[in-house]
């Protein structure tokens, strides 16, 4: 009997693991929590070592407390989020043409709309839930296109730009466009209205990073299906060049070409950036690509190098330091507590968080000490580069350094806003295998004062040349100094 206890008490306790694995709904907590009670009051009626008994009640009641709290409260059951923070790929969505029965449209669109309803902040922030109904009816089989369409419209309603469905598929087909020109119009609506046409399946926070999503996009034959582009087979697609003037081009889909890559997700990364120093300037130079270090062994490397690139900064006494987020997709915003530790900063002070645990949403102002390595802390001059791509949790490191007075930003602003929802919890739809990504919590801005829920750089310029704008001033203020 006691085995039979111990193998109910590790099926419990790993339930939130194995719906990671496979999807299980989570009443399976309930039937397998009674199942161990009932073997607990057998075992207990039988003849036996009395702390025995005790020791596997107690591990019964709180693998029964843990698999009940992981299943209701919890917003990773039946996500993919342990397995995806590993290094795996997302799963291979189907293809787009393909096509799917009512009923199968029907149990991803509710699979879709209960974890938006069980993980999501907003739904604890008197949203207006009216357009996530419990479920859609279909007539006749549908397109993984067509759902796709209509989940995106719906999620995107959050403007939530960690919120979103998407397709991975094993070869995207993308089209060529650079012997045309510039684009100028498809399908007869014009450049200056996308956004207003095709807004509605952008997961966003502002117009700039709506109208990025789209332009950048817009050579993707899965895009153009997804604003409803494609339907008829083909594209006609307005450009302008200096050589040609204004004309257009239609495309099949024979032209848009296997582009030989994977669009397969996944949150490790093996490159997290660089470092330099320029003697003339007296300038230190760190470039971060990603903050993506969910694994002990990449977090081991990033505290590696950014601890030798501010020895070598300290040893040159440079007065400037220069951190490039541009083009910075985020990670993990805790990794910017690392950085901190070189900074000339006692308390580090970050906006308030909050995390979405079931019908209740936990958190508050974040303030910590900061643990500072005094021998390699630096004193000098910080400025940090932003693009519109500066994005998540680089967005918030740029926040952290803005609202607590160490930092410069120099740049454009980015594209989604300190204020939002973060935190993503990762799905796979049961029968399309389109991906979900929703937001689990709440982050606020360092400084709350700030009526605008935006970062506004201190010196704005293009991202491009916002390096060398600074290299200027520095090689101008010595100069003056000289």
């Amino acid at each position: 009997m006691p085995a039979v206890v111990i193998v109910l008490i590790l099926i419990e306790s790993l339930l939130l693991l194995i719906s990671n694995i496979v999807q299980i709904p989570e009443y399976t907590s309930i039937i397998v929590g009674c199942l161990l009670a009932f073997a607990i009051w057998i075992f207990w009626r039988r003849e036996g070592n009395v702390l025995v008994k005790r020791l596997l009640t107690a591990l019964s009641v709180m693998a029964i407390c843990w698999s009940l709290y992981s299943a209701y409260a919890l917003p990773y059951w039946n996500s993919i989020t342990f397995l995806d923070i590993t290094g795996r790929d997302y799963p291979i969505s189907k293809e787009l043409d393909e096509v799917l029965s009512p009923e199968e449209a029907r149990q991803d669109y509710l699979f879709a709309m209960k974890q938006l309803k069980k993980v999501h902040p907003a739904f604890l922030d008197n949203v207006d839930s009216s357009r996530f109904g419990p479920s859609i009816e279909w007539a006749d089989s549908i397109s993984v296109c067509r759902l796709y369409q209509r989940l995106q419209s719906t999620v995107s309603s959050l403007h939530d730009a960690h919120t979103k469905v998407f397709p991975v598929l094993r070869k995207p087909r993308v089209a060529d466009y650079s012997a045309f020109g510039d684009i100028i119009s498809i399908n007869g609506v014009r450049r200056e209205d996308f956004v207003d046409s095709f807004g509605d399946y952008i997961s966003s926070e502002t117009r700039e990073w709506t109208t990025y999503c789209i332009l950048s996009r817009l050579n993707s034959l899965e895009d153009l299906k997804l604003y409803g582009l494609f339907d008829c087979d083909s594209v006609r697609i307005g450009f302008s060049s200096s050589e040609r003037g204004q004309f257009s081009h239609t495309f099949k889909e024979k032209d848009f070409q296997f582009s030989g890559q994977s669009s397969s997700y996944s949150l490790s990364s093996a490159h997290q950036g660089g470092y330099s120093f320029n003697d003339t300037v007296s300038c230190g130079y760190l470039r971060l690509d990603n903050l993506i270090n969910y694994t002990p062994a990449a977090r081991r490397r990033f505290k590696k190098s950014i601890d030798s690139f501010f020895s070598q900064l300290i040893q040159r006494d440079y007065q400037h330091l220069i951190i490039d987020l541009r083009g910075n997709r985020g990670g993990n915003v805790d990794i910017s507590r690392i950085l901190f530790r070189y900074l000339p900063v006692d308390e580090i002070k970050m906006g308030a968080r909050y995390y979405r645990r079931g019908p209740f949403l936990f958190g508050s102002s974040v303030r910590q000490v900061n643990r500072s390595k005094k021998e390699h802390r630096f004193d000098g001059d910080i400025y940090v580069l932003t693009s519109l791509t500066t994005f998540s949790a680089a967005m918030h490191l740029a926040d952290y350094l803005q609202g607590n007075g160490l930092a410069k930003i120099v740049g454009q602003s980015p594209g989604n806003t300190p204020t939002c929802y973060t935190n993503i919890a990762h799905f796979v739809l049961p029968n399309s295998h389109l991906s979900l990504n929703v937001s689990t919590g709440k982050f606020m801005r360092t400084d709350e004062t700030q009526e605008e829920n935006i970062i506004k750089p201190d010196l704005p310029c293009e991202a491009k040349i916002a390096y060398t704008i600074l290299m200027q001033q520095f090689m101008n203020a010595d100069r003056h100094e000289h």
